[in-house]
C-alpha cells in the first residue's frame, strides 16, 4: 500500500513542476553531462575558500559551459539540513540571505540555473516523511555522524538521525 502511494505521489511531483527538460550537448563531446544536476550548500556558517573551490566555482563553470539547460542545473541553499545544528530562526534567515548573496556574487545567474531555498519547496519535507515511514531504523542508526555523536555522549537530535532520509528525498525529487 505504501509503495503504491509513494509511486503515485512521486509521479505527480516528478511529472509536474520538476519534470526534466532536454539538455543540449555538443556533438564533439565524448562525455555527456547527466540530464540534471542537483546540489546544495548549507547556510550553517560563513562561506569560505573550501566552499568556493569545492563547489561554487564548479557550479559557475558548469553554468557557463552551457552543458545544462537552465532548468536542469538545480542549486539549493539546504536550510532544512542546517537545522540539525542551528534552530535560531533569525540567524538562519540571515545566513540564507548571506549565502544567496555570496553565490550570486561568485557568478551564479538566476537566468542560467535554478537557485532556490530548500524549505520553500514543500515536496522536500513531504517526500522525506514518506521515505522515513518506510526506512528501517537500523539503517539510520548505522550512520557514522549519528553513531559518533551518541558514542561521544552528545545529544543527537532526530533531525541528525533522519538526515540521510532528507538527502534521499532531495535527490529523488529532482531525479
Amino acid at each position: 500500500m505504501v509503495s503504491k502511494i509513494c509511486r503515485r505521489w512521486l509521479s505527480t511531483v516528478v511529472g509536474g513542476a520538476a519534470a526534466a527538460s532536454p539538455v543540449s550537448t555538443s556533438a564533439s563531446s565524448s562525455h555527456r553531462a547527466p540530464k540534471r544536476l542537483f546540489s546544495g550548500i548549507q547556510p550553517s556558517g560563513r562561506v569560505h575558500l573550501g566552499n568556493y573551490l569545492g563547489a561554487i566555482q564548479q557550479w559557475v563553470s558548469l553554468q557557463n559551459q552551457g552543458s545544462y539547460a537552465p532548468s536542469d542545473l538545480m542549486l539549493s541553499i539546504v536550510d532544512l539540513h542546517a537545522l540539525t545544528s542551528s534552530s535560531d530562526g533569525n540567524e538562519m534567515r540571515h545566513a540564507v540571505r548571506e549565502v544567496a548573496a555570496t553565490l550570486l556574487a561568485c557568478g551564479l545567474e538566476h537566468e542560467r540555473c535554478v537557485l532556490f531555498q530548500q524549505s520553500h519547496v514543500k515536496q522536500h519535507t513531504e517526500l522525506s516523511w514518506i521515505l522515513s515511514c518506510i526506512t528501517p531504523m537500523n539503517w539510520l542508526q548505522a550512520m557514522t555522524q549519528y553513531r559518533e555523536k551518541v558514542q561521544a555522549g552528545g545529544a543527537a537530535n532526530v533531525g541528525l538521525f533522519a538526515y540521510p532520509v532528507l538527502m534521499a528525498a532531495d535527490i529523488l525529487l529532482f531525479k
